[in-house]
């Protein structure tokens, strides 16, 4: 995780699985106590979900997180930010 001015910066690569959320929610995890934080999470280099790490993902976003991964990255039901 890093921080550009007010924007947080997550970087995924290889699968992202349940055994993954822990560390992913030490990184995110303010995003999902703060009404809004501004937080991007690079799927780019993400090569697959599980329905655990879809979900997760799907919480981020409604807390105003967004999503970048290329559109040759299919992930079901996410669209790139």
């Amino acid at each position: 995780m890093t921080r550009v001015g007010p924007i947080y910066r997550a970087t995924l690569k290889g699968r992202l699985t349940a055994r993954d959320l822990k560390r992913l929610e030490r990184a995110c995890g303010l995003a999902l106590v703060e009404k809004h934080l501004p937080l991007e999470v690079n799927l780019q280099g993400v090569t697959s979900l599980d329905d655990s790490a879809r979900a997760y993902l799907d919480r981020l976003c409604a807390r105003g997180a967004t999503l970048i991964h290329t559109r040759s990255t299919t992930f079901d039901g996410i669209s790139p930010g």
